[in-house]
């Protein structure tokens, strides 16, 4: 893991660096919404960390999101009142990390963009 990020230079725990952080992060936001959906497990085989945020719809208060990243569920973003439309935090996923998003509550599937 980095311990520090200066400009475009990474510095590692082994005083290793790296001197892009494009070969470390993914660089480019792309909508994978067609081929994404709630409930599925993704592996993400880039090689870089990616960072992926879920969008959905709810027509009640108390729907929501929820990212899980290897087996633990990040904090999710909620509605409380009406019809409202609910986004994921953003959060990053480490190379070879399995992720999910679900829904809670009455929300359905709207978006989901991935930064790789």
């Amino acid at each position: 893991m980095p311990t520090t990020i200066s400009g475009s230079q990474i510095t590692y725990n082994d005083s290793t660096t790296q001197s892009s952080a494009g070969a470390v992060f993914g660089t480019t936001w792309t909508n994978m919404t067609s081929s994404r959906n709630f409930g599925i497990t993704y592996t993400n085989n880039t090689g870089k960390y990616i960072q992926i945020v879920v969008g959905g719809s709810t027509y009640s208060s108390g729907g929501g999101v929820f990212i899980t990243v290897n087996g633990v569920t990040m904090p999710a973003t909620f509605a409380y009142s009406g019809a409202v439309g609910v986004t994921s935090p953003a959060i990053i996923v480490p190379p070879g990390a399995t992720y999910s998003a679900s829904a809670y509550g009455s929300t359905s599937y709207a978006s989901w963009h991935e930064l790789r």
